[in-house]
């Protein structure tokens, strides 16, 4: 069935801070806006099915863009072809297309039951597991199919982000760089290769990698975050402030933008700035980790401790929290004597 716009794999880029920081959730974004990659033929994978009936009107509201109707066929003809592969799995991208999670997850895992080599399946199914932190689900999932296609750039780019999840850097690093060798100017995955890089403290070689990912994508703000995050880690602070204010002059900024320019100001002994900046960047995403944790800690420091404690118990709200730093909070809430239940870890 031809598609114009989400027949392929899902992509995910891993963000920055949550990593490199330590500070925060590893948060996803699905998205590809710089290079279209190609995919393996379905053909020589899966059984076609002729395009006919339900299933033909289904490929023509697709084309026309009517998700609605599309469904509706492919629901018909699921009624009537109940082990249809091809339907669970167009179903399934468009309840990821209306985020309804749930049930493209279970068209996914369906389509893969029916076609056990259904590549485009398995890889969109791993990338849900990394959604809900399913990390191990995930890497089997995406190994599964990657012996299935094994030179489609995309799986493999998702299979080095579940490695990096899931603390296997240097299996992430191999995984990112054989990811490139199939599509080298792909501004995602130059990002996500440079953040497992920086994860190993290989910061010159992760900013090189960063320079050609905005070379590609200028707009790419992730990236520039990242830019000056390196920097900071590798204690070029003047730089690092140089780039981060550049960026907010340059591009529409993002709530990781922010972020960065206010640990590096932090860093450099102008406490007041850096916590202007960090609050911009709460005000803009009150559900970024990095900020709220980078926040509580600032105040705590500060001795603001209803602040702090506060923002500590919002960071423990968010269902992405990181262990480590969830643990921080809780330590730091007992000893502020203001620790509250809040689920979770």
């Amino acid at each position: 069935m031809k598609r114009a716009k989400i027949s392929q794999s899902l992509l995910i880029v891993v963000t920055v801070l949550g990593l490199l920081w330590a500070c925060g959730p590893k948060r996803m974004a699905l998205f590809d806006q710089d290079v279209e990659l190609a995919a393996a033929p379905l053909s020589k994978n899966i059984d076609r099915e002729p395009l006919t009936g339900h299933l033909a009107d289904a490929c023509s509201a697709i084309e026309r863009g009517d998700q609605l109707g599309a469904r509706s066929h492919l629901q018909a003809h699921l009624r009537r072809q109940p082990r249809s592969a091809m339907a669970h799995y167009e179903l399934a991208l468009l309840a990821i297309d209306s985020k309804r999670w749930a049930d493209a997850r279970w068209h996914l895992q369906s389509a893969s039951k029916l076609q056990a080599r259904f590549y485009g399946a398995m890889s969109n199914l791993g990338v849900l597991f990394l959604q809900t932190r399913e990390e191990i689900a995930a890497i089997k999932t995406l190994q599964s199919a990657l012996a299935v296609a094994p030179n489609n750039a995309l799986i493999v780019n998702n299979l080095a982000n579940a490695w990096l999840l899931r603390g296997r850097i240097n299996d992430a690093v191999t995984s990112y760089r054989r990811a490139r060798t199939q599509s080298p100017d792909h501004a995602t995955m130059l990002y996500n290769h440079a953040l497992a890089l920086l994860e190993v403290h290989e910061g010159p070689q992760a900013l090189q990698l960063l320079e050609q990912a905005l070379s590609v994508r200028p707009g790419f703000a992730l990236a520039r975050a990242l830019r000056v995050a390196a920097l900071h880690e590798m204690g070029r602070f003047a730089k690092a402030e140089q780039a981060a204010r550049r960026d907010l002059e340059l591009i529409k900024a993002t709530s990781d933008n922010h972020v960065v320019l206010g640990r590096v100001l932090i860093a450099r002994g102008q406490i007041r700035q850096g916590v202007v900046e960090l609050e911009k960047a709460h005000q803009l995403a009150p559900t970024n980790g990095p900020a709220l944790f980078a926040l509580a800690e600032t105040y705590d420091a500060k001795h603001a401790n209803k602040r702090a404690a506060r923002l500590y118990r919002a960071y423990l709200k968010l269902q992405s929290r990181r262990f480590e730093q969830s643990r921080q909070a809780r330590r730091r809430l007992k000893r502020l004597g203001t620790i509250r239940k809040s689920g979770g870890t």
